[in-house]
């Protein structure tokens, strides 16, 4: 029933559209798209809208507007200027027409940086046009399911975040939000293996998008690089950031135990070396004395020792004859509950067989009653199909009538693809005619052999195409009987660059041929590199490779701001793309976030990389310093322990070695 229920749509807007042509043939019609326009949330899109035959619309009025909202209004061009003032705020600022194709009769808006609300049904109407046909519809759709296997999302930018760590590791946190549909997370080393990670941490936002976040613990290794990869498979979308931590980072995690060690030490040292100078003195003051009550007191000692022996020692043999006794009792009440376990679990045992033979028999039931519904659903489907395939052969009919009145229309701006892509080269018949039993020619004229793809008689030919676009393009099937002819050419190339021909041979009108230029561009995503710096502050390096056109690189700070960094240092590549690197030195802030952007204009490409630097790296550029100075100090005051103890010892000494003094009025006598 939905493959009827589509059919019937599609033959129902090519039936009106050519009966709205065939009211106004011979005047300049507005035509816009059969097909949906598609957008990723984030992305540009172009809803294209044209004059037809061409007319200039420089000097005429033409609104875009949507119906379904208040103010209606999404751009509105009138006397060669935009007017603003009562466009609907949503899309302030992200509205233009092309401004130097309104001459030729493109009147298609550009709309910036999609959003999931833009989805909906947009109207271009020139109410001055001296013509039936005044408007034309395009409906966009953003974020959603659409027909066959076009499946659009949102997606970002990963961001990388540094963890306090109380052990040697660092534990990197990955976080990426506004991901339609949920995606998956994992961490790679510099090898591109996948490490053992905790769990993914997902978040549903109220717009509908998905934010996931996921942590992992890594040590130090030869090159200190690992990659964050989110990824979504439904549509083909994957996105990474890597980042490289400093040797400072892993040493920084140790440093202020390392200053503790140190000053621990030191104290202890002190302490030792005092304890011991005044054991001397004591010793040197009272030597015989001390030798004496060294004796005696090592007597009772020994004895008092041998009888607390003699007492542990039976405390000891009870202690560990009442374990014995605690542990038998303890293994017999285990045995015990270990018996009566097993017989309860032999007792589920024998339920759980009656209860699959139960479920054996109810399944052989059902079996036997699906089998006759079965049946009877496959006699109901083939009475449908063969409904429909006379409905289709009516339609070819019809259409075969009208065929040789129809044109082939390309696109009038060029097509701009990246390097690894899929892109749709677009071109379709107009008024829209059965192409199904057409010949179908894509070419470029400047390769040999010119033929990119050929389809006849309903089936793609293999022989005289081009071998560099083998397996690499398609044409959508579904849609030829209803005048789609564009080309999907995957995995996208940058040789693949250039102007592309479709043609129509079997066509009888003029228009037989059309022209779409494929430009290609290359992106990757930024690098970013920690680098010493001798003074306080730290040096980050972004380095990003692969582009084409040449691209621009600039720093920004968590508020957006750009940074005052380097000059941007630019090699171009043996390939023809350019690498690129900056650098910039930055102080400690209150969130310690920064970030690099890559963007090159043309192609409308940006590529993001952020990094967050916690404090223990500014701290580790002067930790070297404090546990220099910390070990200094301590040395210093050990040696001015030990020549305060000489010192000591040598006026005792010398004490000890002067004769007794004797009584002056003894001596006379």
């Amino acid at each position: 029933m939905t493959v009827n229920l589509k059919l019937l749509c599609c033959l129902g807007v090519w039936v009106c559209l050519l009966y709205n042509l065939s009211l106004a043939e011979g005047q300049t019609n507005v035509v816009g798209s059969n097909q949906s326009i598609v957008a990723v949330a984030g992305d540009d899109v172009i809803l294209p809208c044209h004059l037809v035959p061409v007319v200039s619309a420089a000097d005429l009025t033409v609104e875009w507007t949507r119906p379904d909202l208040k103010p209606r209004y999404v751009h509105v061009h009138q006397d060669g200027r935009t007017l603003v003032g009562n466009q609907n705020l949503v899309f302030k600022s992200r509205t233009t027409l092309f401004e130097d194709e309104l001459k030729r009769g493109n009147i298609s808006l550009k709309l910036s940086r999609v959003q999931r609300s833009d989805e909906g049904r947009y109207r271009c109407f020139l109410p001055s046009l001296q013509s039936q046909v005044k408007e034309a519809f395009i409906q966009l759709r953003v974020g959603k399911f659409f027909f066959g296997d076009c499946f659009p999302g949102a997606v970002s930018i990963p961001e990388i975040s540094i963890l306090k760590n109380p052990n040697n590791g660092v534990d990197l946190q990955c976080e990426s939000g506004g991901w339609y549909p949920e995606p998956e997370v994992e961490w790679l080393d510099s090898e591109g293996h996948v490490l053992s990670a905790g769990p993914t941490e997902t978040v549903k936002d109220p717009d509908g998008t998905y934010t996931v976040r996921r942590l992992v613990t890594v040590e130090k290794t030869a090159t200190n690089r690992f990659t964050c990869r989110v990824q979504q498979q439904q549509i083909n979308q994957t996105r990474e950031t890597e980042i490289h931590i400093p040797d400072e980072v892993f040493q920084s995690r140790s440093s202020a135990r390392d200053i503790g060690i140190g000053v621990s030490v030191a104290v202890v040292m002190l302490i030792i070396t005092g304890v011991v100078a005044w054991i001397l003195y004591k010793r040197k003051k009272a030597e015989h004395d001390e030798d004496l009550e060294k004796q005696r007191k090592e007597a009772k000692e020994e004895k008092a020792k041998q009888e607390l022996l003699a007492d542990g020692k039976l405390k000891e043999e009870e202690e560990r004859r009442q374990g014995v006794e605690r542990e038998k009792e303890k293994k017999e009440e285990e045995l015990k509950k270990e018996e009566e376990r097993s017989k309860v679990l032999e007792e589920e045992k024998t339920k759980k067989e009656e209860e699959l033979r139960e479920l054996a028999e109810r399944k052989r039931e059902a079996e036997t009653r699906l089998g006759s519904q079965v049946t009877k659903k496959e006699t109901e489907l083939k009475g449908t199909q063969e409904e429909l395939q006379a409905t289709q052969e009516k339609l070819r009919g019809t259409q075969g009538d009208l065929s040789g009145q129809s044109n082939v229309v390309g696109s009038l701006q060029p097509i701009v693809a990246v390097a690894g892509d899929d892109v749709v080269l677009p071109c379709h018949l107009v008024p829209s005619a059965n192409a199904v039993t057409m010949t179908i020619e894509w070419s470029r004229l400047n390769v040999k052999p010119k033929y990119v793809h050929v389809h006849q008689l309903g089936r793609t030919l293999s022989e005289n195409l081009n071998p560099d676009y083998k397996s690499r393009t398609q044409l959508f099937t579904d849609e030829l009987w209803n005048g789609n002819v564009s080309l999907k050419l995957s995995r996208v190339r940058r040789s693949d660059e250039g102007a592309y021909k479709c043609y129509v041979p079997s066509l009888t009108s003029q228009g037989k041929e059309s022209y779409v230029q494929l430009v290609v561009g290359a992106v990757s995503l930024p690098e970013i590199s920690i680098l010493k710096n001798p003074n306080n502050g730290v040096d980050l390096q972004c380095e990003s490779g692969g582009w084409y056109p040449e691209p621009e690189v600039e720093w920004l700070d968590s508020e957006g701001h750009v940074l005052s960094a380097g000059p941007t240092e630019t090699v171009k590549d043996p390939d023809g793309t350019y690498t690129v690197r900056r650098l910039v030195t930055v102080e400690k802030t209150a969130t310690n976030r920064f970030t690099c952007r890559v963007q090159q204009q043309q192609i409308n490409q940006t590529r993001e990389t952020e990094i967050h630097i916690p404090d223990e790296v500014f701290q580790s550029r002067s930790s070297a310093r404090d546990i220099g100075i910390g070990v200094s100090v301590a040395v210093v005051m050990l040696i001015i322990t030990g020549v305060v103890a000489w010192i000591l010892l040598k006026r005792k000494n010398a004490e000890r070695k002067l004769p007794p003094k004797t009584d002056s009025k003894t001596s006379i006598a």
